[in-house]
């Protein structure tokens, strides 16, 4: 075989193993890019089923607050028919779907266990609890009806609701480690094909992969409307302060806070208002928080700041500067209102953690506390 003979193989196959090679980055990148948005897809999914999830929680104690309010003779009984429809609408949308709302297809099996068999069987006490709101509704509200509704929204019904709450944020994790399982084997396979290529096919898809890992990380642990952690990496990082104050003592508070008459905004101005009241009221605060403190978007209205290093003086102190901040804001009204721009307010509960209290111990006295500002005529502070 002559040298151009030689040479000209050699090229066809340098040039043979360099389209290969091209041919396996075109497959690998097709295939990690549309593996990648399937991701963002599902946990954006994921992440409103955890929303709609967690919202339950709070129009369980709506209803139930309403409803001791009309027993008292000073509740509003079109609000509590509204908060009524809106947590019946919201379970169905759980267990059936509800694509409109980006919900996917019906409760996955992990999830069935705790809406249809015991010990939780929540469907069956939403049911109930709905059941006997609505009668509410129709024969009036006493004394006996909220005394039928306390077990459930003080403890029976609020833990199933929790346990379920916390079993879809489970789910939301497990898929994100699948999928970083995923994301780590598809990256080790393209290193090894760019191994064998030219600087230049390798630098660009180590980019891209890098983009989408950090949109993936980012929809796990970041509240979409408002860029503040979500609930899951909330509790991580909290519970992560809590493990390091036991080993080194030094005081942990929290404050629970929620837009007051937040459905008032959205009836009156549109849901655009009201997600911009949201994006505002979370900007606010976390420019009075420290670098220090944690925020976090925890449901529709409903937010959290984790406090390291303060006592419930200090507290009670930043909730309240938080509290008038907001009280002085204000956004732009939307076109054709009666008023050129909106004011709100928040209800604030503030609380210090005792000596071996869970991070969810502490939140659940924040929300008592916050719940007693919204009795107590809401835009104040609690603290305990």
């Amino acid at each position: 075989m002559s040298g151009a003979d030689s040479l000209k193989r050699m090229t066809v196959l340098i040039t043979a193993g360099y389209v290969l090679a091209l041919g396996l980055l075109a497959g690998l990148t097709i295939g990690i890019h549309v593996l990648l948005n399937q991701a963002v897809t599902e946990l954006q999914h994921a992440g409103k089923v955890v929303n709609v999830a967690g919202a339950q929680r709070m129009l369980s104690q709506r209803i139930y607050w309403l409803t001791e309010e009309l027993a008292h003779g000073t509740g509003d009984l079109e609000a509590l028919e509204s908060a009524i429809n809106r947590f019946e609408t919201s379970h169905r949308s759980l267990i059936y779907g509800d694509l409109a709302a980006g919900l996917p297809p019906g409760v996955s099996e992990d999830l069935r266990v705790y809406y249809f068999e015991e010990p939780h069987d929540l469907d069956v006490k939403v049911r109930h609890y709905i059941e006997l709101a609505r009668s509410g509704l129709v024969l009036g509200v006493d004394s006996t009806l909220v005394e039928d509704m306390r077990p459930m929204a003080a403890a029976d019904l609020l833990e199933s609701l929790d346990a379920a709450v916390q079993a879809y944020e489970n789910q939301v994790s497990a898929n994100v480690s699948q999928l970083q399982d995923v994301q780590s084997l598809s990256v080790a396979a393209v290193i090894i094909v760019l191994t064998l290529e030219a600087v230049f096919i390798f630098r660009p898809l180590v980019g891209r992969v890098r983009r989408y890992a950090g949109q993936l990380y980012d929809l796990a642990t970041r509240d979409a409307m408002t860029g503040l952690l979500n609930r899951r990496s909330f509790m991580e990082f909290a519970n992560r302060s809590e493990r390091e104050r036991r080993r080194n003592p030094f005081p942990i508070s929290m404050v629970m806070f929620d837009i007051d008459h937040f459905k008032a905004v959205n009836d009156t101005y549109g849901h655009a208002t009201g997600d911009e009241v949201i994006v505002r009221t979370a900007s606010l605060a976390e420019e009075i928080g420290r670098d220090a403190d944690l925020t976090a978007r925890i449901g529709g209205e409903e937010f959290v700041v984790l406090l390291p290093h303060t006592d419930l003086d200090g507290a009670r102190i930043m909730a309240e500067r938080l509290r008038s901040r907001i009280e002085a804001d204000m956004v732009d009204a939307p076109s054709g209102s009666s008023t050129d721009s909106i004011r709100w307010t928040v209800s604030l509960g503030a609380v210090e953690l005792q000596d071996n209290e869970s991070i969810e111990a502490g939140l659940v006295r924040a929300d008592g506390l916050l719940y007693e500002a919204k009795n107590g005529g809401r835009n104040q502070v609690r603290a305990a």
